[in-house]
């Protein structure tokens, strides 16, 4: 479950990592396959090549994902501990 809530947050911007880079890559992508489906098929041939090029594609956006949100938790950790020891160190 903790895999799905990190992979989902990872899709969204983040505070140390922004937001995701492979978003607009992932729709045009999306939009390609479903152009290219649309010309051997209709629209049951644009869902299908969207569907075609999804299954490649999106795995691939949201292992992203989650190591994006994975980064910026590390990062949350390591910089609240580095403020913490500067205010002991005060």
């Amino acid at each position: 479950m903790r895999w799905i809530c990190l992979t989902i947050r990872g899709c969204r911007s983040l505070p140390h990592v922004g937001s995701h880079p492979g978003t607009g890559i992932v729709f045009l992508t999306l939009l390609a396959g479903a152009a290219a489906g649309v010309a051997r098929g209709g629209l049951s041939g644009a869902v299908g090549g969207a569907a075609l090029v999804a299954a490649f594609v999106v795995p691939l956006y949201l292992v992203g994902a989650h190591d994006r949100a994975h980064l910026s938790d590390r990062l949350t950790e390591i910089r609240g501990r580095s403020s913490a020891e500067k205010e002991e160190s005060a």
